[in-house]
This record gives C-alpha cells, sequence and structure tokens, in this order.
C-alpha cells in the first residue's frame, strides 16, 4: 500500500509538471512568434528541425538504459550498483553528447547552407551544439531519479530547465531583436542552452544529496555490457525513427503533389495532418507518459528480483487502464472532431482528419504502452525489429498509395502499419509474459464511455450554454469523471 501510495504522488507530481511546462512552453512560443514574426518563426522552426536530430544523437538511447539499469540494481537492493550504473551511463552520455556537439559544430555551416538554406540559421546551430552534452547527462540524472522513485526532484529539474530557459530567452531577446532575425533566433537558443546546462547542475546536485553508501563496492556485475545490450537497440531505433520520420515528412508533400493538388495544397495539408491534427491527437500521451515512466522501474525491479506474479500484474493493470484510457480519448476525438478543428485551426480539414484518424487512437495509445513495457523488461530488440519493419512498410505504402489516393492513401497507410505495429507487439508481449486480454474489459470500457456520455449530455443539457472552447472543455472533462 505504501509503495502504491508514492506511485500515485509521484504520478500527480509528474503529471502536474508535464502539464505546468507544456502550457508555459506554448505561452513562450506564442509571446516570441509575436515577437519575431513569420520569417522569424520560420528560421527558428529550420532550426528545431536539426536540434531533433541532435538530441536523438546525443542521448542514444540513453535515458530509458539509466532508468533500467538503476532499477534493476535498487530492485536487487544494490544501491552500489545504482550508483556504478549512473556512471557508467554518465560516461556513455557524455561520449556521444560530446560527438553530437562536434559533428554540429563542424556541419553547421554546412547544413545551414545546403540542407536549410539559409545560412542565418548557422550560429543557432553552433549555440545549440553546446547545449548538447547537457541534454545527454540530464538523461541519464533524470533516469535515476525516476528509478529512485525521486520524482519531484525530477520534476525541480525540469522547472529550473523552463524558468531558466524563459528567463534568459526574454532577456535576450529583448536585446537581439534589433539586429536582425539572425541573432532573434539566436537568443532563444541561447537561452534554451543556459537552461539544459543549469538544470543539469541542479539535478547533479540533487543526485549527490540524496545518494546512500550502503552495499558492496563490487555489487553490479557486468555493468557496462548490460548497458550497451539495452542502449544500443534504443539508440539504433531512435535513429532510424528518425530519419522513416524524415522521409515521411518528405514523401507526404510529394505524394500530394503527385496526386493533382497543387504545391500549396500539398504543404498545407501536410500542415495540418503533422502540425495540428497528429499533435492533438497524441497531446494525452502526457497522462501516460508519466504513468509508464514511473511503472518501468517497477517492471525492470520486479523481473532482476524474480517476482512474476508481480510483474505480470502490473503489465496486466496497465493494459487494462490502457484500454479505458485511450476508449476515453477516441471518444473525446469523435464526439469534438469539428469544435477541436475549428479551435486549432478554423479549418473545416482538420475536423474531418480529426474524426478520420480518430478511431485509430486506441491502437496510438495501447502501441505506447506495450512498447514501453517490452522495453522495461528486456525486450527491446524486438521493438527495433517491429519499428523498423512499420515504419519501411509506412514509407512503401505512402510511396504508392499518395499519388493516387491522396488524404485517403495516407489514412489507409496509417491504419495499416500502426494496426500492424499493434499486433507484433502485442504478440510479443502475450508470449513473454501472462497478459490476456479480456473482452469483458473491452465491453466494460465502451459501455463506461456510453454511460458516462449520455449522462454528460444529459445533464449540459439542463443547463444550456453558448458553444465555446470552455462548454467544450467542460463537457469532456465532466464525461472523464463520470
Amino acid at each position: 500500500m505504501k509503495r502504491a501510495t508514492s506511485l500515485f504522488y509521484n504520478f500527480l507530481i509528474l503529471t502536474g509538471t508535464s502539464l505546468a511546462l507544456q502550457t508555459a512552453s506554448l505561452l513562450f512560443r506564442a509571446w516570441f512568434a509575436r515577437k519575431l514574426g513569420a520569417e522569424g518563426l520560420g528560421l527558428f522552426q529550420l532550426t528545431v528541425s536539426v536540434s531533433v536530430l541532435g538530441v536523438t544523437l546525443a542521448t542514444s538511447g540513453i535515458r530509458l538504459t539509466a532508468t533500467r539499469l538503476a532499477a534493476e540494481e535498487l530492485g536487487a537492493h544494490r544501491p552500489a550498483g545504482a550508483r556504478a550504473a549512473v556512471r557508467s551511463c554518465m560516461i556513455y552520455a557524455l561520449v556521444f553528447g560530446l560527438g553530437a556537439m562536434t559533428l554540429l559544430n563542424l556541419g553547421a555551416a554546412r547544413i545551414g547552407a545546403d540542407w536549410l538554406h539559409d545560412t542565418r540559421t548557422v550560429l543557432s546551430l553552433r549555440i545549440f551544439a553546446f547545449s548538447l552534452p547537457f541534454i545527454s547527462l540530464s538523461s541519464v540524472l533524470g533516469g535515476y531519479l525516476i528509478a529512485a522513485h525521486r520524482a519531484p526532484a525530477a520534476a525541480a529539474g525540469q522547472i529550473f530547465e523552463k524558468l531558466t530557459e524563459v528567463g534568459c530567452g526574454v532577456g535576450l531577446l529583448r536585446l537581439w531583436l534589433p539586429l536582425g532575425h539572425e541573432y532573434a533566433c539566436a537568443a532563444i537558443v541561447l537561452g534554451s542552452a543556459v537552461g539544459e546546462a543549469a538544470s543539469f547542475l541542479l539535478l547533479l546536485a540533487l543526485c549527490r544529496a540524496g545518494r546512500t553508501r550502503d552495499g558492496a563496492p563490487d555489487a553490479a556485475p557486468n555493468l557496462t555490457r548490460r548497458m550497451f545490450r539495452i542502449a544500443v537497440p534504443l539508440a539504433f531505433g531512435a535513429y532510424l525513427s528518425a530519419v522513416f520520420r524524415a522521409a515521411e515528412q518528405l514523401l507526404i508533400p510529394y505524394g500530394l503533389k503527385k496526386s493533382g493538388s497543387t504545391a500549396t495544397a500539398a504543404l498545407s495539408a501536410f500542415g495540418v495532418i503533422h502540425g495540428m491534427v497528429l499533435p492533438l491527437l497524441l497531446f494525452p500521451a502526457f497522462l501516460l507518459g508519466a504513468v509508464l515512466e514511473l511503472i518501468l522501474p517497477e517492471l525492470a525491479g520486479s523481473l532482476e528480483a524474480g517476482h512474476t506474479r508481480r510483474l505480470n500484474h502490473i503489465v496486466e493493470r496497465m493494459f487494462r487502464i490502457g484500454i479505458l484510457f485511450s476508449m476515453c480519448v477516441m471518444w473525446v476525438f469523435l464526439r469534438f472532431s469539428g469544435e477541436l478543428g475549428q479551435f486549432v485551426s478554423h479549418s473545416a480539414d482538420a475536423g474531418s482528419l480529426i474524426r478520420d484518424l480518430a478511431a485509430l487512437t486506441p491502437f496510438f495509445y495501447l502501441d505506447l504502452i506495450v512498447d514501453m513495457i517490452l522495453k522495461g523488461i528486456g525486450e527491446q530488440v524486438s521493438t527495433v525489429k517491429h519499428n523498423l519493419l512499420t515504419s519501411v512498410l509506412n514509407a512503401l505504402a505512402l510511396y504508392l498509395l499518395l499519388p493516387r489516393y491522396g488524404i485517403t492513401g495516407y489514412l489507409a497507410a496509417a491504419y495499416f502499419t500502426k494496426i500492424l505495429n499493434f499486433i507484433l507487439s502485442f504478440g510479443r508481449l502475450a508470449r513473454v509474459t501472462d497478459l490476456s486480454v479480456s473482452m469483458t474489459g473491452v465491453v466494460k470500457s465502451i459501455l463506461s464511455i456510453i454511460a458516462a456520455t449520455g449522462l454528460a449530455d444529459l445533464l449540459t443539457g439542463l443547463m444550456p450554454t453558448a458553444a465555446t472552447p470552455a462548454s467544450m472543455l467542460s463537457q469532456i472533462l465532466l464525461v472523464v469523471f463520470l
């Protein structure tokens, strides 16, 4: 009971922090978008597109690796092993962080001129490069704090990072904005880099302050080998994901233009899908992300300690929660697709795409859960294989279907590959655990949503209000509560 209470409080802390930080990020982005204007914002987004690849290379799967290793050692009552795991992961993170920093610094001029076709991005890229080692090292420390059930400390690092980033960004932007868009973007990137460095120093201090000294110094066997066995498949999968994501972003406008759309219409459709619809459909994932980050150490610790029954219990509970959660999310997007489309983009096309993809959301969220569980129990190679296969099939489907069927071809490719990925991942999870799906649980979830929706419609019908975003949000929250 004490462990369950601790997990619940940690979940509240991580969820509240995530929601607050996402809100702060949106407000900060809206502020500097007004300051930069359309051209400056576009220049900043070019830098962001490269920074994602830089972070992928710098971290190379180390956060999840640090969490897994530390949780296994702590689960086996080897605190000295957990500290040794953190040291090994810090060396790994430093090597990859410095390597990514060096590559980005050396290639900034070439990337700005040849890839992004705007040399004004070079200064921002070089500044961002210096933040990569701090991002990588902070990933290790944050992963360890989660494994040690110290969510408040991990949240403190995230909050301090955001406060420093916003404070420095606002101050520097006010100073450098008169110098032009190049220096204005560099001001925001420099503020972010200072925030990353400050967060690393705080997390390091918190980890050192809370460490214990008990445990034998040789209590962690084969740590380096175990680290690479976890990190290498995760890094490889992250690299492939980044490459195929970039390929998909190129194939969609290309295929839509081949289908007969103008270049402007193709880019507009691409912007609606990737800039509005998909981020909105995946926005509730921050709730699941907090749960999964906390459950991962429980899975790794139970596996290391040989508590098979507890492991199977956690897996079953997570899957049952995922079914109810994903059904609820699907209902929200089906019920309010038109209103949400108008709210996020004042576009009927966005509402139509939200409705068309809403039925896919259970597979999005359940696949996220299954994928994290597999990684938590040492099946990361399986997830890489599944993701590689479905990514190749998705790219092939987009290449073949988009020129002939347009948006319908995109929807067909999305449904086929996401459902296939879930089937493969679920099949693997069912083979390595005792997980089985109860249709009674699925029916209960559906009936719960139907009953809550009917009661919410009845209650809101008795108190008619104007159709505003606030009334829509209140009805959604009412259904979730019921």
